[in-house]
């Protein structure tokens, strides 16, 4: 076995090949291997041909369809413990497919695309640091890299040295600082690695933002297993009364790497926003029953949510304002006044960040905002943005007012930090809010 320069695995292997009509003829077959990505584990085993009986090295006999361990002089016997070969490998095939192929796209022009979406958002004056509450939708905003994985080479250079990275084509959406806040900083043009994990904790916490990462921007040194990592999506923030909500992950670059809930109800099951499409959250939605209704709460974060309708068969719910982004959406929102779905769901439209903007209040416990509002961890309030209303500002100051209407406990944006306070004190949050932007012209 030789690993080349590029990255791929070459391997020779002796066979005896027995066809039809013809003698035994002894060859030696040469497989070049893929590269694996920067955070799995390079491969160990290979699968023999099927249409071939063969000898190893050593003289004993391979079935068609086993494997070989890389390093034997010796095969012995191949089918010993094949079965938990397999699996491992099938799980790293699978998790492998789930970190790469969703960002796959047009990457001519990304970087060039996101300077000029700071630009008009002028998100580095409004928001200090909070970039990450910028979610203006733009076309062709994809990965930057056609490899779907970090490239140490173009490390971002205030990266301190150690295990993980960050390389150019992070697009410093937030969802890395906001998952592991101890490890990732914000330079004003991309996140970076400001402190290496101290503890499993902090690394466990820095492989969930490198899953979750939009653009795959996030790599280590050496590769890193991530599977655990993935397993924790989706992720639980809060249950009550039976109904459960969690974070997604799997980020999306259609949506600048919005924020997406799942929602588990005796009722069926809901999306909130929509994160890319993801064969492991596909599992997971299927055990948990599904996914019922699709929350859309504006134009800019729907990402992937046609095929997620499209697998499970669930109606999504979009303001007729923003119908651009999901023509054919199920159910259309009409209007400003609230819209109830059963007992425990009202959706309530907020125009200002764009026309169509909804948000959606759950048993009178969790908002989910959308870009309407989040918790500001610079300004260390809850806040919303002149300068990332798309629409109206005057129209989301009075939108934001309607909300002193509802009680709720949670707010869930899409892009900045979740806040969770008792239902007086959000209400007080959210007053003091208002009052801040009828200050603001």
């Amino acid at each position: 076995m030789f690993l080349n320069d590029n990255g791929t695995l070459s391997l020779k292997i002796p066979f005896l090949e027995y066809r039809q009509n013809s003698p035994p003829q002894r060859i030696c077959k040469e497989l070049t291997l893929p590269p694996t990505y920067g955070f799995m584990p390079v491969l160990k085993t290979v699968t023999v041909p099927k249409d071939c009986r063969s000898l190893g090295d050593g003289g004993q006999r391979i079935e068609p369809g086993s494997r070989l361990r890389a390093g034997d002089d010796a095969v012995g016997d191949p089918r010993a413990d094949l079965e938990d070969h397999d699996e491992e490998r099938q799980r790293e095939e699978e998790d492998e497919r789930d970190l790469a192929e969703p960002r796959r796209g047009d990457a001519v022009g990304s970087r060039e695309i996101e300077v000029e979406h700071r630009r008009a958002a002028k998100v580095s004056v409004a928001l200090g640091r909070d970039k990450g509450a910028s979610s203006r939708a733009l076309p062709g905003l994809r990965s930057a890299r056609e490899a779907h994985m970090a490239d140490f080479s173009k490390s971002v250079a205030g990266n301190v040295a150690g295990e993980f990275f960050v390389d150019t084509t992070c697009i410093d959406c937030d969802t890395c600082r906001q998952l592991a806040p101890a490890t990732f900083g914000d330079d004003g043009e991309h996140a970076f690695v400001q402190l290496q994990p101290r503890d499993a904790a902090e690394r466990r916490a820095a492989l969930r933002a490198l899953v979750a990462c939009p653009t795959g921007s996030i790599g280590t040194q050496p590769r890193a297993k991530v599977q655990e990592a993935i397993a924790d999506f989706p992720m639980p923030i809060d249950e009550a009364e039976g109904v459960r909500v969690a974070y997604c992950g799997f980020t999306s670059p259609d949506s600048f790497g919005a924020s997406s809930y799942f929602v588990e109800h005796e009722e069926g099951n809901w999306l909130v926003d929509s994160p890319r499409w993801s064969t492991h959250l596909e599992k997971r939605f299927e055990e948990r029953g599904g996914i019922a209704r699709i929350f859309l709460t504006h134009q800019d974060d729907v990402a992937d949510a046609a095929r997620w309708a499209e697998r499970f068969g669930a109606q999504r719910i979009l303001h007729r304002h923003d119908l651009g982004a999901q023509p054919d959406a199920e159910i259309v929102l009409e209007g400003e006044e609230p819209t109830p779905f059963g007992r425990d769901f009202l959706a309530i439209p907020t125009p200002g960040h764009t026309r169509g903007h909804a948000v959606l209040l759950a048993r009178d416990r969790w908002l989910f905002t959308g870009d309407h509002a989040w918790w500001s961890r610079g300004k260390k309030r809850l806040w919303a943005s002149r300068s990332v209303c798309w629409y109206d500002w005057g129209e989301q100051t009075q939108s934001m007012e309607k909300l002193l209407a509802h009680r709720f406990e949670w707010i869930l944006p899409g892009h900045g930090e979740r806040l969770h306070l008792p239902a007086d004190a959000m209400r007080r949050e959210l007053a003091s809010l208002v009052e801040t932007m009828r200050g603001i012209r």
